[in-house]
């Protein structure tokens, strides 16, 4: 199996996890992973440990989805290192917002579960802040590059998330504008020219999700104000 076919059997694993299909996305993550022929491309194979993070997160198997995650960064982290052309930092720069993201996500259902562990809230601020900055910086090198997409999807996936941590964590006008901007980004979810290809049930699932999500961070930002348990659960239900 060369590396397209394997490329193309991550996009089947990505769709299987939308399908909530999780213990065959990891199935086929492990094959991926097991090939070795994705370890000169430490960006990709950086994505198929984060995807097969959220697919144990799913199973309920938090030690594994954070060995999964911590190696995505280590990877992408790295790829930061050294000279870069424009596409080529563009693209680092957005699989480590994503891969951050996801820590400060794990980060934040552990200070919500875990009596607000004071490590783990100053991990999910952290995290969600950085994913942000590196995808600004993304942004603004995209503007740059010929075709690249005025939207980007992983700020539509991410930023309910940034704004739930930071109406529970950090700044709640600050969350506010976040979440407003979340819902706005959900109706145009997989709609950005994105690699992967999805049929028009699979947009429209996604789609749905992301206005959930939208809709969820603007009731942790509303709820955080008057109750943080509320806010909390809320959070918790939809991260």
């Amino acid at each position: 199996m060369d590396s397209h076919e394997l490329k193309q059997q991550h996009y089947a694993m990505i769709t299987e996890f939308s399908r909530g299909h999780h213990k065959e996305a990891t199935k086929l993550g492990e094959g991926i992973i097991a090939s070795g022929k994705l370890d000169d491309d430490p960006l990709w194979l950086g994505r198929v440990h984060r995807d097969m993070s959220t697919a144990f997160n799913r199973l309920d198997m938090p030690a594994t989805a954070q060995a999964h995650i911590t190696r995505a960064y280590d990877l992408h982290s790295h790829a930061m290192t050294g000279p870069h052309s424009a596409p080529e930092l563009h693209a680092a720069l957005r699989e480590r917002s994503a891969t951050a993201s996801y820590i400060g996500i794990y980060a934040l259902r552990d200070w919500i579960g875990n009596n607000r562990d004071e490590a783990a809230a100053t991990q999910a601020l952290t995290m969600a802040r950085q994913a942000e900055v590196d995808m600004t910086q993304a942004k603004q090198l995209a503007s740059r590059i010929p075709l690249a997409p005025a939207l980007d999807q992983y700020e539509i996936n991410m930023i309910p998330r940034w704004s739930m941590t930071e109406s529970l964590l950090g700044d709640k006008h600050r969350g506010l504008v976040r979440g407003s901007r979340a819902l706005w980004l959900a109706t145009q979810s997989e709609t950005g020219g994105g690699e992967q290809q999805m049929n028009t049930k699979d947009v429209l699932r996604a789609r749905t999700r992301a206005v959930a999500r939208g809709m969820a961070a603007l009731a942790v930002n509303a709820s955080s104000r008057v109750s943080s348990n509320t806010a909390q659960k809320i959070a918790l239900k939809t991260l």
